[in-house]
């Protein structure tokens, strides 16, 4: 006797097709997505690399620590942040310090190290000229693992004896 046929029961999803695997368009936009995120990204903050040299900074940023910084934006380095600027008697020389304070215009920048007895900071030179400052420090990759370095006011510590220069830190408001 013979078997009744009954028709394959269809759940709604249908076969790839051979050579090719379920859901590539959704895998292909999400990578081509995260290329032009990157690319977007890295063109608007242009960032840099900054290889620590000295332990003013110790211990968020010892000697050796990898950095990326970004260029600095209209508004300038906020007070609390960790900045690349230019040393105001050598300019061959860039500083990774600290912005302590700003004039009210924020056309200076009062600046200190982490570690204020291994520190060359403006205790020793004076206020900078807020266009000496290169870049704005972001992230730490090295040592692992990786910290964000935003503005840290809790991190300024009084500095005993300071030296006040041509726009000492009573001048300046933080």
């Amino acid at each position: 006797m013979l078997e009744p046929y009954h028709p394959p029961v269809r759940t709604g999803k249908r076969a790839p097709r051979p050579g090719r695997r379920a859901g590539w368009v959704p895998a292909r936009a999400v990578v081509i997505a995260a290329l032009v995120a990157a690319t977007w990204g890295a063109r608007r903050w242009r960032p840099s690399w900054v290889r620590v040299e000295g332990p003013s900074m110790s211990p968020l940023l010892p000697p050796g620590a990898v950095v990326v910084t970004t260029p600095v934006p209209r508004r300038g380095a906020r007070v609390g942040q960790v900045v690349v600027a230019v040393h105001p008697h050598r300019p061959e020389l860039e500083l990774i310090t600290r912005v302590v304070a700003r004039t009210p215009g924020g056309t200076a920048l009062w600046l200190g190290g982490d570690d204020p007895a291994r520190s060359t900071d403006s205790d020793r030179f004076g206020a900078v000229a807020s266009d000496r400052v290169r870049g704005i420090a972001r992230l730490r990759l090295r040592p692992w693992p990786p910290v964000w370095l935003g503005a840290d006011p809790d991190a300024i510590r009084p500095r005993a004896g300071s030296a006040g220069g041509p726009c000492g830190p009573d001048d300046l408001r933080p």
